[in-house]
C-alpha cells in the first residue's frame, strides 16, 4: 500500500491497494490515524462508510485498488473507492451497493450524500459525510 498526504483544513489522503482482502485492516487504521481530532462516533461514521464501500466492491466481484479521503470547499468529508474489474473471473453477489440492503440504509442515514458510477473498466463508489466535533483547531 502506497499513501500520500497533504497538510491543512482542507486536505487529502490517497492509498494504493495491492490486496484489498489482506490490506482491509490496514485501510481502517490508516484512515482512523488520518482522521485522529474528531469525536470517536464521528470517525467511527467515517470508518463504517468507508468499510461498507471497501467491502461492497469486493462482494461485487471487482478489486479495490485505490481509496482516497479528503475534505472538500465545505468541509465535508469525501470518501472514495476506485474498485476495477477482477483480472480472472469471480462469483459477484451483484450490485449489492445499488440494490439495497442494510449497507444502503447505512449509507442513507450517515451521509450527506452517496453514489456509483461505473463503466467496463472501473467503478467509483463515493460518500460526503458531515464531520462534526474537530478537535484540534485547524
Amino acid at each position: 500500500m502506497e499513501e500520500g498526504a497533504s497538510s491543512s483544513r482542507r486536505r487529502s489522503m490517497s492509498l494504493s491497494v495491492c490486496d484489498p482482502v489482506e490490506e482491509l485492516s490496514l485501510v481502517r487504521t490508516v484512515s482512523r490515524t488520518w482522521l485522529r481530532g474528531y469525536s470517536d462516533s464521528t470517525v467511527l461514521d467515517a470508518l463504517l462508510v468507508l468499510d461498507n464501500l471497501f467491502t461492497d466492491a469486493i462482494r461485487s466481484g471487482r478489486t479495490p485498488r485505490h481509496v482516497w479521503l479528503g475534505f472538500n470547499s465545505e468541509g465535508r468529508l469525501e470518501l472514495e473507492i476506485i474498485a476495477t474489474q477482477p483480472s480472472r473471473q469471480i462469483a459477484s453477489l451483484g450490485p449489492l451497493l445499488i440494490s439495497g440492503g442494510l449497507g444502503r440504509l447505512m449509507l442513507e442515514d450517515l451521509t450527506h450524500s452517496w453514489g456509483v458510477e461505473s463503466d467496463e473498466h472501473q467503478q467509483r463508489m463515493w460518500a460526503v459525510l458531515e464531520m462534526t466535533s474537530w478537535s484540534l483547531g485547524q
